[in-house]
């Protein structure tokens, strides 16, 4: 899994998820998933919004919802992914990355941990 890869397949609900992070020196991997933007439940004073034509799996305005935002092990992804239990989608741009590194790092709803995964990452350069 590398920063910027996107999925299909990680919840019940067919979010597309999005890789934020490298892995963390405990194997693990910032994800975040995309919500319909627009209701108040799921956006936050740092909503990152993803619009139709930004990425050919949104079909209307989305936003990222840090608020389900998870780290956690790489392994078990990798080996869905190579068993086809998740699906791959098209990569985010560097620029919708960054903007959705940026939000996931000025939200209060990401942890610590999540944050330092995330800026180890673009400390990295690899974001």
């Amino acid at each position: 899994m590398i920063p910027g890869e996107t999925l299909v397949g990680y919840d019940f609900q067919n979010h597309l998820w999005v890789v934020l992070s490298l892995p963390t020196r405990q194997r693990e991997i910032a994800l975040a998933n995309l919500t319909t933007h627009g209701r108040s439940s799921n956006c936050s004073p740092h909503c990152v919004i993803v619009h139709p034509g930004e990425h050919a799996f949104v079909r209307r305005a989305s936003c990222i919802y840090y608020r389900g935002a998870r780290l956690g092990p790489a392994q078990p992804l990798d080996e869905a992914k190579e068993q086809g239990t998740l699906r791959q989608r098209e990569p985010f741009s560097a620029a919708i990355l960054r903007r959705v590194q940026d939000g996931a790092l000025a939200t209060h709803e990401t942890d610590d941990d999540f944050k330092a995964a995330v800026r180890a990452t673009l400390e990295r350069g690899a974001g």
